[in-house]
């Protein structure tokens, strides 16, 4: 087994190609880590790789879009309301007849 880095793979491709059609086999590596392994098909041994028994999905299963329930009833018109009752602790401002005399001031000029 012959070890070939990922640039010897671009630049001389047709020579490696012509040697694994003779058989050899070649160990591929990149940035000093194997990659792979470059060798002649064998049919006794890929035939799994043409034809695979179980099929896995590469995504996962999308989950069911959620709905809104239905509603049972829908009621337009006349609601009840509760009629708070009065209080004596909010202050009402009395009416003035004046708007800029809301604070009942005297008007003092010097």
């Amino acid at each position: 087994m012959k070890i070939v880095s990922m640039k010897q793979l671009r630049q001389k491709f047709s020579p490696i190609r012509k040697a694994i059609d003779k058989g050899e086999s070649f160990l591929l590596m990149y940035r000093s880590k194997p990659l792979a392994v470059i060798r002649p098909y064998q049919a006794g041994k890929d035939i799994h790789l043409l034809s695979p028994q179980e099929e896995t999905p590469s995504l996962p299963e999308e989950e069911k879009l959620r709905t809104l329930p239905e509603p049972k009833k829908i009621a337009i018109g006349e609601t009840k309301t509760k009629q708070l009752p009065p209080t004596d602790d909010v202050l009402i401002p009395e009416k003035t007849g004046s708007p800029l005399n809301k604070f009942k001031l005297k008007k003092v000029f010097v």
